[in-house]
């Protein structure tokens, strides 16, 4: 009799062990699952940090003037991104620290002003009867609007951005022997410096501004009828719209400024331009190519 309740005993404690040791498993398990979950941050304000260090993790957006700053890092393997510039603020961000490590990357690629949109397609020509002389060709493809504004009158040290991306081929007229197609649009005109300065520039102050966007490309122009089978010529393409201009990126150190990492500042390239208008049996012709947008904004300085 005894010897069974301890037998129950023993079963029992044996039990509640086992139970507590899974139980304990899986909350160990579980702490270290979402241990390893880290979700990106976003420092888009102006901040004091009173003195403390600062280290980013990969994904963080970054925006502002950041003051205070003991040590600054962006460790390796480590992406931070400058936020884009949304018609109101960002697309900038200036450290000041006491110590400043860059061995990650800071990514401003296109967080600068937004480009033009892309010009639109000419007109085809009006159809001829059989054997008429070719009417001319048809209307000339659309302007494409203005890049973003650049940066404020008068402050040296901006970037300009490249052209948008050239308009699409006309497209070529319908029947067999219908007209051919209408040539590409030009490309969008290159974002303009806030003064007069050229690539590479080498200005001795401090200022920097944010990148212009390209303008869009022309759309190209639509075509005659060659004179033959009651066709017209097909429609120019509609031209590709410029692109975001870049960022900048300001680091001021008063101890040690290191920078053994990458930090972008260059505009993204423009879409290609749209495919032309068809006539009816009209092959297609392709778009244009994308122009590239390059902002040699200034990537860092030493002071």
């Amino acid at each position: 009799m005894v010897d069974n309740k301890l037998r129950k005993m023993k079963k029992s404690i044996e039990t509640k062990i086992k139970a507590k040791l899974i139980r304990t498993i899986i909350l160990v398990f579980v702490s270290l699952l979402f241990s390893k979950i880290v979700y990106a941050a976003s420092y888009i304000s102006n901040q004091d940090h009173g003195g403390a260090d600062w280290t980013l993790a990969n994904g963080d957006y970054i925006a502002g003037t950041h003051t205070n700053i003991g040590t600054f890092t962006v460790p390796a393997g480590a992406t931070v991104y400058v936020q884009r510039y949304n018609g109101a603020s960002y697309g900038s961000v200036v450290i000041n620290a006491n110590n400043i490590n860059v061995i990650g990357t800071i990514d401003a690629s296109g967080a600068g002003y937004g480009g033009g949109g892309g010009g639109g397609g000419g007109s085809g020509s009006e159809a001829d009867i059989e054997n008429r002389p070719d009417p001319g060709p048809g209307g000339s493809g659309g302007a494409g609007t203005a890049g973003g504004s650049s940066g404020s009158s008068g402050n040296p040290g901006t970037s300009s951005a490249g052209p948008g991306g050239a308009g699409g081929a006309g497209g070529s007229g319908g029947g067999l022997y219908g007209g051919s197609g209408g040539g590409s649009g030009g490309l969008g005109g290159i974002g303009g410096y806030a003064v007069s300065q050229g690539q590479g520039d080498s200005s001795i102050d401090e200022s920097l501004n944010i990148g212009s966007g390209g303008g869009g490309g022309g759309g190209g122009n639509g075509q005659g009828n060659q004179g033959c089978c009651n066709h017209g010529g097909g429609g120019g393409g509609g031209g590709g719209a410029g692109n975001y201009g870049g960022g900048y990126v300001k680091l001021y150190a008063t101890n040690n400024l290191v920078v053994s990492g990458i930090i972008y500042t260059k505009g993204i390239s423009s879409s290609t331009g749209t495919l032309a208008v068809m006539q009816e049996h009209a092959m297609a012709r392709e778009a244009g190519q994308p122009a590239v947008l390059e902002v040699q904004a200034q990537e860092e300085e030493f002071y």
